[in-house]
């Protein structure tokens, strides 16, 4: 983490003994408490590393930055009401509403779409595994056993005939293990999303399989949101942040912005910019809606596929986490 994140963390975690509910800052323009992660918040980490990007900055808001580990305790901390702003997925969302979670969902940065890169279950070039049914009797990987393409590629495994626990076996690897992982032996098959399946295929030993996109097209996976309680106690200011990070989409879409746009993702990720320029805002990149516009009967869909298969209790309708006050929709 650099310096300026680590500050932006020390900040945040000072703003909850201090802004309490309903922040503000001392000149009474409303503070919004946002949280960062890693990957895919690219958006955010333009927004930290060119703060004159967001406009409303100091005259409709302040932000007070955190980095959290992952999805499920940055939506935990918003529920808590200790932070107002972040990032998630569809069956993260859906699982923390089903607990009272009620977020603001401000559109969609990431899809997995046909119309670009879609997170992909590959296979070592001398595996033996041509179709999904040669899985039979091997061990597939999963980045993470309980995330969306776990389910994913677990369907598209059981159509091809193939039972988990019965069939094949699942181990858990994480992504930055995971190409090591498949050549050493652990698995015959496992998922890569970008950057890494960038980075397996340019060693020219793997081969893809199937994408979550061949199975579940235009997918939203990372979406911006707030919580609704927070759009309403401080309207002007959740609208003028959600312009921005509108704006903000669009500036890392626009090809003159790509150098700066990719050198701030590395920055705040860790990551080698050498692989991000390989893929980041190229036809091997994911669809990144332009001004982050939400297709709802898409999101829809997503919610439809984790209540068939059993991970959303109840069936959740998109069309209630969204207001056009506040929410970039197609």
């Amino acid at each position: 983490m650099t310096r300026m994140h680590v500050l932006a963390s020390v900040a945040g975690a000072l703003s909850l003994l201090t802004l309490g509910s309903s922040p503000a800052a001392a000149d009474d323009i409303p503070v919004i408490r946002v949280a960062w992660q890693v990957p895919a918040n690219d958006v955010f980490y333009a927004a930290m590393e060119y703060p004159e990007l967001l406009q409303g900055a100091g005259k409709d808001y302040e932000i007070v930055w955190s980095q959290y580990e992952s999805v499920a305790p940055t939506i935990q901390a918003m529920h808590a009401g200790i932070i107002d702003a972040a990032s998630a997925n569809p069956l993260t969302i859906g699982a923390a509403i089903e607990r009272g979670f009620d977020p603001i969902i401000l559109g969609a940065w990431i899809v997995e779409s046909s119309s670009g890169f879609s997170t992909t279950l590959v296979t070592p070039l001398d595996s033996g595994i041509e179709t999904l049914a040669d899985v039979a009797g091997k061990t597939r990987a999963a980045s993470n056993t309980g995330g969306t393409a776990y389910y994913v590629f677990r369907l598209a495994l059981e159509d091809a005939g193939l039972k988990e626990g019965q069939d094949y076996n699942t181990v858990q690897i994480p992504y930055p293990l995971m190409a090591d992982s498949l050549l050493a032996g652990q698995a015959a098959v496992g998922e890569l999303a970008q950057p890494f399946y960038a980075a397996a295929m340019m060693t020219g030993n793997f081969k893809p399989l199937v994408s979550i996109a061949d199975v579940v097209d235009d997918f939203p996976v990372i979406m911006p949101m707030m919580n609704r309680s927070y759009t309403e106690q401080h309207p002007e200011a959740a609208k003028s942040f959600a312009r921005d990070l509108a704006s903000i989409q669009d500036w890392l879409l626009d090809p003159a912005n790509r150098e700066r746009a990719n050198a701030a993702t590395a920055k705040s990720t860790g990551l080698d910019i050498n692989v991000l320029d390989a893929y980041m805002y190229t036809e091997e990149d994911y669809k990144r809606p332009p001004a982050q516009k939400l297709n709802v009967e898409a999101l829809n869909k997503a919610f439809e596929f984790f209540h068939d298969v059993g991970l959303h209790k109840q069936q959740i309708d998109a069309a209630s986490l969204v207001d056009p006050e506040f929410s970039s929709l197609e």
